[in-house]
Order: structure tokens, then C-alpha cells, then sequence
């Protein structure tokens, strides 16, 4: 932080002594802070799953933020701990199906930007 107090040179220099990777920023300025935030994204290893109800409404401002690797059941966890017990299947529009509103079970693998519909009885 505070990268707006001291200059390139310095910078430069401190990024060759360093063995890793460094993002400088400025909290003040906001310099680099798009690139924090996505390099924090991608280090923490999330993914983003839209929720979409049975009427065709598709949740698009606030995704579920889940792990890299997260199934259909760890979704219905987070909804609700009794998902599960009434779960029928899910339909998946996005890339981790070959066509959209793929049926699907608790145990699909999700993959970031899908579209998740949870079927129950």
C-alpha cells in the first residue's frame, strides 16, 4: 500500500530483490486495485454459480461464491441443509455441461459462471 509516496525507481528495485510476485498499490489513488482484487480471486481458488429459479429468473448481480472444484451438493449445503433430502436433480446451463439446462446430480462438478437451477420435490 502507499505506493503513490514513493517512486518508480524504488519500486522497480524492490521487485527485483523480492522472489515472488508483488502487486503495489495505493488505497488512496487507486492504483493496482483491480489487479489485487484479481489476483486475490484467482489465488483463492473461487468460483461464481448463478442461481436460476424454475420461472427462468436468473440471479446475475450477486453469485454464489464457492471453491474451484465445489459440486452440486456443496451448493445445496450452503442453500439449505435439507436441500439435499429433497433434491430431484439440477439443470446447469455453462461450461461444465454439453448443452444447456442439463439434468444433472448432487455429485456434478461445477465450473465458474455457471447458471444452477436446484429441482426439489
Amino acid at each position: 500500500n502507499k505506493v503513490d509516496l514513493v517512486n518508480a525507481g524504488f519500486i522497480n528495485e524492490l521487485s527485483t530483490k523480492m522472489n515472488h510476485d508483488f502487486i503495489p498499490v495505493s488505497a488512496e489513488t487507486s492504483v493496482n486495485l483491480t489487479a489485487l482484487k484479481e489476483e486475490l480471486y484467482n489465488k483463492l481458488d473461487l468460483i461464481r454459480i448463478y442461481m436460476r429459479r424454475r420461472s427462468g429468473d436468473t440471479d446475475f448481480k450477486e453469485p454464489m461464491i464457492v471453491r474451484n472444484g465445489s459440486s452440486v451438493l456443496e451448493v445445496c449445503d450452503k442453500v439449505h441443509r435439507r436441500i439435499k433430502d429433497e433434491f430431484r436433480y439440477a439443470q446447469i446451463w455453462g461450461k461444465s455441461v454439453k448443452f444447456g439446462g442439463q439434468k444433472v446430480g448432487l455429485t456434478h462438478k461445477l465450473m465458474d459462471e455457471d447458471v444452477l437451477t436446484l429441482i426439489t420435490r
